[in-house]
């Protein structure tokens, strides 16, 4: 989901976790393929990190979810 955009951020996912205020396993969990689709508190701070449309991500978790 996040992946293309952690790339251009130039984040590592350890970075990234720590400037979202989550877990490390939290922020690999939401990049896993076959993983439980991420909270939509994830999606956010995981987004307003990344400076990514956060409306546009909770519609896409949304659509993953149900």
């Amino acid at each position: 989901m996040f992946t293309d955009e952690l790339a251009r951020a130039r984040l590592t996912k350890m970075q990234l976790a720590v400037r979202a205020g989550l877990g490390r396993t939290t922020v690999h969990e939401a990049f896993a393929e076959g993983r439980p689709v991420p909270s939509a508190a994830t999606v956010v701070a995981i987004g307003k990190v990344l400076r990514l449309e956060t409306d546009r991500l909770l519609e896409l978790q949304r659509k993953a979810v149900g």
